[in-house]
């Protein structure tokens, strides 16, 4: 049976599920190679248990100029030891050297996958060498998978061809969050008032730091609370700037902020339930997973632009709205609409619900496996074909 490698940076809660279903693929055997156990920046933990084979490689450099490279010979010794027919990797970092040298060892029976969530607004300062070679690892690849429109438009301005380009969200284990989102709803109104939170609330997650533009959000609030005192805002994460903003909040008389905390993978439907709308101001994402989470709990989104998932996952006046976060007055404006329009917050909730389907963990190892299919049914037709010596080159796209 074809092996397939699927060659990652770090180990992240939020691929496990997507990982667990490609791993029940009938026509190959998956194996899963990390190229480290975690971020330094990172507080996960893994309550989704692992259905994969997998191996986590503890001899690495990593540099962090301009971002986090992963490059140890150990990677490629590994990829060597495995030898896999297909090789799926993460990003355009060094692994992905490694797998453009493998599939040059034996090209005719070997290839590999680019998967990203680089959109064009976050990539857009790589230039020069650095753009020149991920053009060419593109070119040299055969096929790519993006986790947004955004991020597969990206593939394309790099290269490739738009039929060898699929759509893989960057996703959970959506109905397992619905499930525990539905199981938590009946004690809501309890657990706000044990907590001391507001009538209605917005709820942020993520890291807080200065991307995140949680200050516009913070302003944003400052402006709501000018129409509805009673609104107030759950702050799901942690980061260098959490005096900053509790400092903040207390010198413009902003109200009814609770910062949570970092919270456990396995806790945070429960905290989803206790908002009426989610709202994600980020400057910058490449995707935006906890949109899914948002989705998965049912709850209409206000989200910046700056976000891959919000071309994808927020129907602009369906299930929320796009709003430019440096605009606090504007990004107000929205969340008013939903907070003090019961109809209107119900029916854009049920618009979130009707999208579980679309970004479900199975939905997203389906379109990797199709990019896997394509490979190997390419694969078989030329060994069918004896007057064919080798695989078509990708330049030949």
């Amino acid at each position: 049976m074809p092996r397939v490698l699927y060659l990652t940076q770090f180990v992240a809660p939020y691929r496990i599920p997507v990982l667990n279903q490609l791993a029940r693929a009938p026509n190959f055997e998956l194996r899963v190679l990390f190229c480290t156990q975690a971020e330094s920046n990172r507080e996960w933990n893994f309550p989704t248990p692992f259905e994969f084979d997998y191996c986590i490689i503890h001899k690495g450099t990593k540099r962090h100029t301009p971002g986090t490279i992963y490059w140890s010979p150990e990677i490629f010794r590994q990829i060597l030891k495995d030898k896999p027919d297909v090789i799926i990797v993460s990003g355009f970092s060094a692994p992905t050297v490694y797998a453009w040298l493998y599939t040059k060892i034996a090209p005719s029976s070997r290839a590999y996958i680019i998967w990203s969530q680089g959109t064009p607004h976050k990539e857009q300062h790589v230039q020069g060498a650095r753009l020149a070679m991920r053009k060419w690892l593109v070119r040299h690849s055969r096929a790519c998978v993006g986790a947004s429109s955004q991020a597969c438009e990206y593939f394309v301005r790099l290269g490739a061809p738009r039929a060898r380009v699929f759509k893989s969200y960057l996703t959970i284990d959506v109905e397992q969050f619905a499930r525990a989102a539905r199981a938590a709803r009946p004690s809501r109104e309890r657990v706000k008032a044990e907590l001391g939170l507001a009538k209605k609330n917005i709820l942020f997650a993520g890291r807080l730091v200065p991307l995140k533009g949680v200050n516009y959000l913070l302003e944003a609030l400052r402006l709501v609370q000018q129409t509805d005192p009673q609104v107030g805002l759950i702050v799901l994460g942690s980061g260098p700037l959490e005096q900053e903003y509790k400092t903040w909040c207390v010198e413009n008389n902003v109200r009814g902020v609770y910062f949570a905390g970092f919270q456990r993978q396995e806790d945070l439907a429960a905290w989803y339930t206790l908002a009426d709308v989610f709202a994600f101001p980020t400057l910058c994402d490449d995707f935006g997973v906890v949109m899914v989470e948002a989705i998965a709990a049912g709850l209409p989104i206000v989200s910046s632009p700056f976000a891959g998932a919000a071309g994808d996952l927020l129907r602009h006046g369906k299930n929320g709205y796009i709003v430019d976060p440096r605009e606090p007055r504007m990004f107000a404006e929205r969340l008013v609409q939903i907070l003090r329009d019961d109809n209107r917050r119900t029916e854009m909730a049920g618009e979130s619900i009707r999208l579980q389907g679309e970004c479900s963990a199975n939905n997203a190892a389906l379109e990797i496996t199709r990019a896997v299919n394509l490979i190997l049914q390419e694969k078989k037709s030329l060994q069918d074909t004896p007057s064919e010596t080798s695989n078509p080159s990708p330049a030949q796209w």
